[in-house]
C-alpha cells in the first residue's frame, strides 16, 4: 500500500510538473508573460549591486562546473556503496536533463535579456535555463537519495539544503542577467518532470529485474530445486 501511495504521488508531481511547463512555454510568447518578466527582472535589476552580482556569478556555478566536478564523485560512491540503482537515477536524470535542455532551446529559440556567447549550439538562447534544470535533477536525485537512507532531522536538513541550493542556482541566473524569471520557473517544472519521468523508469526497470530473477530461482515444490523457467 505505501509503494502504491509512493507511486500515485510521484505521478501527480510528474504531471502537475508537466502542465506547469507547457503553461509557462505558452506564456512566455504572450503580453502577460513578457509583463511579468519584465517586472521581476526590473525588481531584481534594483538590488543587483556589485557584490550582490559577484555573490550570485559564485553560486550560480553550482548549476554546471560544480555539477561536472561532483556528478563522477557521486556515482563512484553510490557504487561503491552498492547503491547501484540510486547511482543510475542520479546518471540519467543529470545528462537526461541536459539533453532535454538543449533540444527545447533549439526548439524555442528565446533570446537572452542580455547578449551571450556560447560556442555549444542551442546555449546562446534562453528558454529554458540549463543550469536550473539541470541544478533540480541532479540536487533533487540527490534529494530522493537523502530521503530514502536518512531519517529526522538529518533527512529535513538534507533537503533543505537541496532545495536552497536549487533555489539559489535559478534565481543567480536572474541577477546575471541571463535568464528571465519564467525560463527558471519553466526549467524547475521540466527538470522535475525529467526528474520524476527517470526515477519512474529506473524503478520500473529493477522491479522487472529483481521479480525475472524471483522466478528463475523459485524452488521446484517437486524435487526442492529451483526451477529453470529458461527452457
Amino acid at each position: 500500500m505505501r509503494a502504491q501511495s509512493d507511486a500515485r504521488a510521484a505521478l501527480a508531481v510528474g504531471l502537475l510538473a508537466a502542465v506547469v511547463f507547457v503553461v509557462l512555454a505558452v506564456l512566455v510568447m504572450t503580453p502577460i508573460g513578457i509583463a511579468f518578466d519584465g517586472a521581476v527582472l526590473g525588481g531584481v535589476q534594483q538590488t543587483a549591486t556589485p557584490p550582490v552580482v559577484a555573490a550570485m556569478g559564485l553560486l550560480t556555478r553550482l548549476g554546471n562546473e560544480f555539477i561536472i566536478v561532483a556528478l563522477p564523485l557521486v556515482l563512484l560512491w553510490l557504487w561503491r556503496r552498492r547503491l547501484r540503482q540510486q547511482a543510475v537515477e542520479v546518471l540519467i536524470a543529470t545528462l537526461g536533463a541536459q539533453l532535454l535542455n538543449d533540444a527545447l532551446k533549439l526548439t524555442f529559440h528565446r533570446p537572452r535579456p542580455s547578449v551571450f556567447v556560447s560556442v555549444i549550439p542551442g546555449q546562446a538562447f534562453s528558454f529554458p535555463s540549463g543550469h536550473a534544470m539541470v541544478s533540480i535533477a541532479f540536487y533533487g536525485a540527490l534529494a530522493v537519495i537523502g530521503w530514502r537512507v536518512l531519517r529526522g532531522r538529518a533527512r529535513i536538513a538534507w533537503l533543505t539544503a537541496m532545495t536552497a541550493v536549487v533555489f539559489l542556482v535559478g534565481v543567480s541566473r536572474l541577477f546575471l542577467d541571463v535568464h528571465y524569471p519564467t525560463d527558471v520557473l519553466a526549467s524547475w517544472a521540466g527538470g522535475l518532470f525529467w526528474l520524476d519521468v527517470t526515477l519512474a523508469l529506473v524503478r520500473t526497470v529493477a522491479a522487472r529485474r529483481a521479480s525475472s530473477t524471483h522466478r528463475r530461482r523459485r524452488p521446484n515444490p517437486i524435487g526442492g530445486r529451483p526451477c529453470n523457467n529458461a527452457r
